[in-house]
């Protein structure tokens, strides 16, 4: 699922800023990293594949970086010394393939049971 999304964000992010519509692109990648990649994420995938879990937060480094390019740079150069400096990194690219809305619609109803379950405690 988390894949879908991301790569939905790619997408989104990609196509905003070549029609340079800075404000609706930082609103989009807000939203996914706080309420999608934080909020939901993290706390499912503790147990899974840290390789991919790395390569989520290397994505979302890129497609941070045209609006918070000194902290996006300082992580990447923190969290990835083997690599080249994050501005001359390659720029993700859309994967249509990995798109499955049936599995985002699923999260989202899963998703929407938590919250009325901790509100109802």
């Amino acid at each position: 699922m988390i894949l879908s999304r991301l790569n939905t964000i790619i997408k989104q992010t990609t196509e905003n800023l070549e029609g340079y519509k800075l404000g609706e692109t930082a609103r989009q990648l807000y939203d996914f990293v706080w309420h999608e990649y934080a909020d939901w994420y993290i706390e499912i995938s503790k147990d899974q594949e840290k390789n991919l879990n790395k390569e989520i937060f290397s994505t979302i480094l890129k497609l941070v970086h045209p609006f918070m390019p000194f902290a996006t740079e300082h992580i990447w150069q923190l969290y990835y010394k083997d690599k080249k400096a994050l501005i001359i990194s390659e720029w993700p690219k859309f994967n249509k393939a990995l798109i499955d809305k049936k599995a985002e619609k699923e999260f989202e109803k899963f998703k929407e049971k938590i919250i009325k379950n901790r509100k109802k405690s």
